[in-house]
């Protein structure tokens, strides 16, 4: 068991100071039980001895007892704080809290680790990055849209590239170029076609189609869709004519 530091004991550890350097060297064959034992250089300072050599470790002289034993280094909390972000999706935190832990630790002067830690952040969170990044790539591209016309073919192709065109449009294209003549005065209620564009503005019912079944009947086609999303999904049924070559809408129905 280790004497109290600062009490001169046959067992303390012999010291020899190297000449030069005031660097603490012992004795191994001392026999010296790990404690705190009165630091050779300093008189005011306790040093402990790990039971074979002199460590960095220092207290006062007066501590009362001795401090408790050293223990080694200890990770840096906002490391591990950075690579469980990154685990989670928060890279932002993830990013600026790993290059906070790592100045800390480099000032620490080796009292604080956890670099593996701050590494594994950052590279998680690139790829998050990446991924995010990718992916708002492809869908601005309309690589991920889930297009109704590519659903079909034939004629029920070029329905289902209309009511598509319906789902995206201005409310000046479709009442200029996807809706009847009749229907530009009619759709969701009455009034010329010159407020066609308003009342389509207006419509909090048009938004994604998700087409269900087209049924064409000569120059009239029936489409069946639904909202997708919703936990009550209406039935949409939409009417178009053929007008030439075009397919235009003459009624959307929301039941």
């Amino acid at each position: 068991m280790a004497e109290r530091p600062g009490r001169a004991t046959d067992c303390s550890p012999r010291r020899v100071v190297t000449k030069g350097t005031g660097d603490v060297q012992q004795d191994s064959t001392s026999g010296a039980a790990p404690g705190w034992y009165p630091d050779p250089s300093r008189s005011d300072l306790q040093r402990y001895w790990d039971g074979e050599a002199w460590t960095e470790s220092t207290a006062p002289a007066a501590w009362p007892g001795g401090p408790p034993a050293p223990t080694g280094p200890r990770n840096e909390p906002l490391a591990v704080s950075a690579f469980v972000f990154s685990i989670f999706g928060g890279f932002v935190f993830a990013i600026v809290f790993a290059f906070m832990a790592r100045g800390r630790i480099k000032r620490s002067g080796g009292e604080l680790v956890g670099k593996g830690f701050t590494t594994a952040a950052l590279v998680i969170s690139a790829g998050w990055v990446v991924a995010i990044g990718g992916y708002l790539a492809l869908d601005a591209a309309g690589v991920l849209e889930n297009r109704n016309a590519d659903d079909f073919s034939g004629e029920e192709r070029e329905v289902a590239e209309v009511i598509d065109r319906f789902e995206d449009g201005s409310p000046d294209t479709i009442c200029d170029d996807l809706l009847t003549e009749d229907y530009r005065v009619t759709y969701r209620g009455f009034g010329g076609p010159e407020h066609c564009a308003e009342r389509v503005a207006d419509d909090d019912d048009r938004g994604e189609i998700d087409v269900i079944d087209i049924a064409i009947d000569g120059d009239t086609a029936t489409v069946t869709a639904e909202r997708p999303g919703q936990l009550v999904q209406p039935r949409i049924t939409i009417t178009l004519v053929r007008q030439g070559d075009e397919w235009r809408i003459a009624s959307v129905g929301w039941r």
